[in-house]
């Protein structure tokens, strides 16, 4: 009979729990939050810490053996008219973290994120943005639109080769795999051509900048199907937890070369 309660506890302790892989991210200044670290555990749970120093940032995130190296995304808001409509983005390494650390920690509550740095897989920087939208979750709600008229291109069941498809109703789960046209061994060869490029724009991707993104949207699968899942479990430990419940939510994910879907933005959401 006990165990038979331990396992119930279990359970709801696990329901508690936000599974997904985020990478180290720390918040300074948002509200009355001076500061957080949040990261994911070795069971793949979302943990929270606010007892730490720079020294524990240097300590965690750098690279002392490769001190040029980039090992984290600094990101603060970017205000247009009053209101923020994004994130500016800028890439660290461990040579200027310590001095960077030290500076958000005493920062005096301007908003501001560090996060642990996440290369992409493959020889160019790709995000995958899922869209979830409320009711529209199922593939028996997936309607087909102008079936036989209308096509898009998505990967493969392997994930490997791009295939052409019926178009679906964008009332969908759906994402876009935006890929940078750079890919990272180009950055020599363009230089020694008389051109510069950043380490923001061969490492990060940017859809607002013209012409230097490829963009796919896509229905269904693997992409959609890996990363949505953690998306479904934010909304689930959000609506428990917090009593949040969204009609629909957009977040970023990076593939690393391990295979994980590392979740690194929330990009927009609409609550009910």
């Amino acid at each position: 009979m006990n165990e038979g309660k331990k396992v119930i506890n279990k359970r709801r302790i696990d329901s508690m729990k936000l599974k997904l892989w985020l990478p180290d991210t720390i918040v300074f200044g948002d509200g009355n939050l001076t500061k957080a670290w949040f990261y994911t555990n070795s069971e793949g749970c979302v943990c929270r810490t606010d007892n730490f120093t720079a020294r524990h940032i240097v300590a965690k995130l750098g690279n002392w053996g490769a001190t040029e190296e980039l090992v984290a995304v600094s990101k603060k808001p970017y205000i247009e008219k009053r209101n923020m409509t994004g994130n500016v983005v800028s890439l660290v390494s461990t040579r200027d973290l310590g001095q960077l650390a030290y500076q958000l920690i005493n920062n005096g509550g301007r908003t501001q994120v560090l996060q642990k740095f996440v290369k992409s897989c493959g020889p160019k920087a790709f995000i995958c943005r899922t869209h979830w939208i409320d009711g529209e979750d199922t593939k028996d709600q997936v309607i087909p639109r102008n079936k036989g008229k209308k096509k898009y291109y998505d990967y493969d069941d392997g994930g490997n080769h791009y295939v052409e498809k019926d178009c679906f109703t964008n009332k969908a789960p759906n994402c876009f795999i935006v890929t940078n046209k750079v890919s990272f061994y180009d950055r020599d060869k363009m230089l020694r051509n008389g051109k510069k490029i950043s380490e923001n724009e061969l490492y990060t991707t940017c859809a607002k900048k013209m012409n230097s993104c490829n963009i796919i949207q896509t229905y269904s699968g693997i992409y959609l199907q890996k990363t949505l899942k953690y998306v479904k479990n934010l909304i689930k430990y959000l609506k428990v937890n917090a009593g949040i419940e969204f009609s629909e939510i957009v977040c970023d994910f990076v593939k690393d070369e391990a295979g994980t879907w590392w979740l690194i933005n929330v990009k927009s959401f609409i609550i009910k």
